[in-house]
């Protein structure tokens, strides 16, 4: 239910915007929070069950919040493969909605 709720809302965020509705902008925001590094490492831990990797979160280097209907978090993310890996930066997007968090996505960052 919730990946369907995620999906269309990526999908009419932009019809919405096109046509002259609520349009929202990402916002940078402070790496630091500590809202941001539990939302960080949320992310490297539903990284880790979905590809079996041992990804160990280092820190947050960059964080942007955009808010239409879901709360969406693009996040730059310093973490390690295993204790004795080389830090490597991840991008990763997780959408909040009603409390629920989802990772949309989790690559190597450009």
């Amino acid at each position: 239910m919730i990946k369907t709720l995620i999906c269309l809302s990526l999908i009419l965020l932009p019809l919405i915007s096109a046509e002259g509705g609520i349009v929202s902008v990402w916002k940078t925001v402070d790496a630091l929070a500590p809202e941001i590094e539990l939302i960080a490492r949320f992310a490297v831990d539903e990284h880790n069950k979905q590809s079996k990797e041992v990804l160990e979160f280092v820190k947050v280097v960059q964080a942007k919040v955009q808010t239409v209907v879901d709360t969406i978090y693009n996040l730059i993310i310093e973490a390690k493969n295993g204790a004795d890996g080389p830090d490597e930066n991840f991008e990763a997007v997780v959408i909040i909605h009603e409390n629920n968090k989802a990772l949309i996505s989790f690559e190597v960052a450009a």
